[in-house]
């Protein structure tokens, strides 16, 4: 499948600083992790660097729950997904 951006919905938003808003989202595919985590797989001018993805994958098989952090967005809109790690840093 590819990138479904009616399947991307911000569930909450804060302010960072002023200007600055980081935003939540829950992204629910059919894809595996292995294809929602390649490059370019997503373009969606929505997402900011620091928003958040919780994405359910491989919803028609053993599903999967990840939770990723935009880390870059492209001029054109690709974001780079980078997988949450529970350590503090």
């Amino acid at each position: 499948m590819a990138y479904d951006p009616k399947a991307l919905v911000r569930v909450s938003q804060a302010a960072v600083a002023a200007g600055d808003m980081c935003s939540k989202y829950i992204y629910a595919t059919a894809d595996a992790a292995a294809v929602v985590e390649a490059a370019a797989y997503a373009t969606d001018k929505r997402l900011k660097k620091g928003d958040i993805i919780e994405a359910s994958m491989a919803r028609g098989g053993t599903p999967v729950t990840k939770t990723y952090v935009v880390t870059a967005v492209s001029a054109l809109g690709v974001p780079t997904l980078a997988l949450q790690s529970t350590a503090a840093g």
